[in-house]
């Protein structure tokens, strides 16, 4: 299993323990189905700590009264809405792309992780020949990729959400300090 269990385990117990109408918001894990179907609209293969991920919980529902934030400001994404979210893209950007599936704002090889209700999105770099492979960052609907607003791996990102979670004095992570209300949690 990749090292990220162990941190997605820690941010399972936090959530559990401190909120918990959140940790019941998640849904539970995706199955070997869904990740097949998700692949296949995808046309690749989860690599190995995206499968993880969605092996420890498929997402959050995508309305802003139940959606969890797991990465801090985005609301995390199912698979199925992760691979929707995927195909609407590339139609908007159909036009744009090259052939290796490329533009400016947009690649066939990002994985959405989490959506903000604007247009914007976090994504993940999936392609192994990329050579951002792994990267998490903002996916701008008007401004394209920003790169700089994210984190060169899913398990850099989850490790500083865990860490910023376990913390006594949560510092600010990315401008947004984790706040518990009503057993919800959302990043200021």
């Amino acid at each position: 299993m990749p090292a990220i269990t162990d941190t997605l385990s820690d941010i399972d117990i936090w959530l559990a323990d401190n909120a918990p109408v959140d940790w019941g918001n998640l849904f539970p894990p995706a199955g070997g189905r869904d990740i097949a179907q998700a692949e296949a609209t995808l046309g690749r293969a989860l690599p190995a700590e995206f499968r993880a991920l969605y092996e420890w919980h498929d997402g959050s529902p995508a309305t802003p009264a139940r959606c969890v934030e797991l990465l801090p400001g985005w609301p995390f994404l199912s698979l199925a809405d992760s691979a929707s979210h995927w195909a609407q893209r590339n139609k908007l950007y159909e036009a744009d792309l090259d052939e290796t599936g490329a533009c400016f704002w947009w690649r066939t090889s990002w994985l959405p992780l989490a959506y903000d209700f604007t247009g914007d999105m976090l994504v993940a770099e999936i392609s192994p020949e990329a050579t951002n492979f792994g990267a998490v960052f903002h996916a701008s609907l008007e401004n394209g990729p920003r790169f700089f607003e994210g984190w060169p791996t899913l398990e850099a990102a989850l490790d500083d959400v865990a860490d910023t979670l376990a913390a006594d004095d949560p510092q600010p992570l990315r401008g947004l300090t984790p706040v518990v209300d009503a057993g919800r949690l959302t990043w200021r």
